[in-house]
């Protein structure tokens, strides 16, 4: 539909372990690699996650589910988060949003619905860069585990305390539609 954002990833994983990575955004130019315990970077600097402490000045960004009940749940978690950040986004490219939280371009990301595939060598850069991965119930993120919630670590507490309070769908009037 000529949106421009996408990226090709690719990781090598070992026994549920990510080893190493690379997502290449074309359109910008940009080539993220990184290896466990080696650091990670973007066009051979190194990455670092952001600096910045509190909610109200954090950047943050999710993508949408295509599930219906994912997808509410998301909603919630927006309406949770937005009133209280500095500015929200919604990329369209998850791989994209790991990679922008590893950089310091961002300082949040969530999805609830991903695949490997979409994730794990973002993932790695995320850890590398010294930020936090987790589950949306903040248990330690697996390869197995479709949702993630992603941050520059000191932002952590709030995006997770946004995904408890969303896993419950509030009691529903009359749907309008």
């Amino acid at each position: 539909r000529r949106h421009p954002t996408f990226a090709v990833s690719i990781a090598l994983a070992q026994d549920g372990e990510v080893l190493l990575g690379v997502v290449y955004e074309p359109l910008r130019g940009f080539l993220f690699h990184g290896q466990r315990g080696q650091g990670a970077f973007v066009n051979g600097q190194p990455l670092r996650v952001s600096q910045v402490a509190h909610w109200n000045q954090a950047m943050v960004a999710c993508d949408w589910a295509r599930e219906e009940a994912t997808r509410a749940r998301v909603l919630r978690m927006v309406n949770l988060i937005t009133p209280r950040v500095r500015t929200f986004r919604s990329l369209g490219a998850a791989t994209l949003g790991f990679c922008y939280v590893a950089a310091g371009w961002l300082d949040a990301y969530f999805s609830l619905c991903l695949k490997p595939w979409d994730l794990a060598a973002g993932a790695l850069f995320v850890i590398e860069a010294g930020g936090m991965v987790t589950t949306p119930t903040g248990a330690p993120w697996t390869l197995t585990e479709g949702g993630c919630l992603v941050s520059n670590g000191r932002l952590h507490r709030w995006l997770l305390a946004a995904a408890l309070a969303s896993a419950t769908p509030p009691v529903e009037a009359e749907r309008p539609f």
